[in-house]
C-alpha cells in the first residue's frame, strides 16, 4: 500500500489561525511557514543529522545564567513577525522569561535571537529574505549554520554579518552575551 501525502499547499490561502491550528507534522511533507495569508513552503523539518548541532546548541545554553533565570532557547517555534504579517518557524528561537509569560499571556513576542539550520533543500534567495524580515521584526541576531561545510554566518544586521568556521567563536551578543560557542563545538559529534 503507497503512503498518500497531502498535495502541496505552497500558495493556498489560510489564515493565521488556521494555519497556527493544523498540525503540519502529522500529515507529512516539507515545513511550512505563513505570510499575508499565504503558505508557504520553507524547507524540511529538523532532520537527525541536525539533532546534534541542536543538542550542542541546547546544552551550551543550560550553562548559562539566562537559562537559570528561566529564558528558553526553544526549537521548531511558531513565532508571528506582526511587522511583516508571518510566522515563520526557526530552527531554534530565544526567548526571556517575560516574552514566554507574555506569550502565555496571548501575546506575539519576537525572539531577540535566532538560528537557522540551512539545507542544502532550501532555496538561497528564501534564506537571505528570511535575514531581513528577522531584523524588519526586531530580532536582533541571526545565526545561519551550514551543516555541509561546517560553517555559520551571524548577522547583527542585514548589513553586518560574520562568518565562523573552525575554532572561531559565534556569539549571541547583544542579545545573550554571555553565550558563545566554537563552530566545533556547534558540530562535535556529527
Amino acid at each position: 500500500m503507497e503512503l498518500e501525502l497531502p498535495a502541496p499547499l505552497e500558495g493556498q490561502l489560510m489564515t493565521r489561525e488556521e494555519f497556527l491550528s493544523w498540525d503540519q507534522k502529522a500529515e507529512g511533507g516539507p515545513k511550512y511557514e505563513w505570510r499575508d495569508g499565504l503558505v508557504e513552503v520553507a524547507g524540511d523539518w529538523m532532520k537527525a543529522s541536525e539533532r546534534t548541532i541542536v543538542v550542542n546548541l541546547i546544552r551550551r545554553f543550560h550553562e548559562c545564567d539566562a537559562f537559570q533565570s528561566g529564558s528558553e532557547l526553544l526549537p521548531e517555534t511558531e513565532c508571528h513577525l506582526e511587522a511583516i504579517n508571518a510566522t515563520r518557524i526557526p530552527d531554534l528561537a530565544f526567548f526571556t522569561l517575560e516574552q514566554i509569560r507574555e506569550s502565555q499571556d496571548g501575546g506575539n513576542p519576537v525572539p531577540g535571537w535566532v538560528i537557522e539550520i540551512v539545507s542544502p533543500s532550501e532555496r538561497f534567495f528564501n534564506v537571505e529574505f528570511k535575514v531581513e524580515e528577522y531584523f524588519q521584526s526586531g530580532v536582533r541576531v541571526v545565526w545561519q549554520i551550514f551543516p555541509p561545510v561546517n560553517r555559520v554566518r551571524i548577522f547583527r544586521s542585514v548589513e553586518v554579518v560574520t562568518n565562523h568556521s573552525g575554532d572561531s567563536p559565534c556569539s549571541a551578543a547583544p542579545v545573550l552575551p554571555e553565550y558563545e560557542i566554537s563552530v566545533e563545538d556547534i558540530f562535535r559529534g556529527r
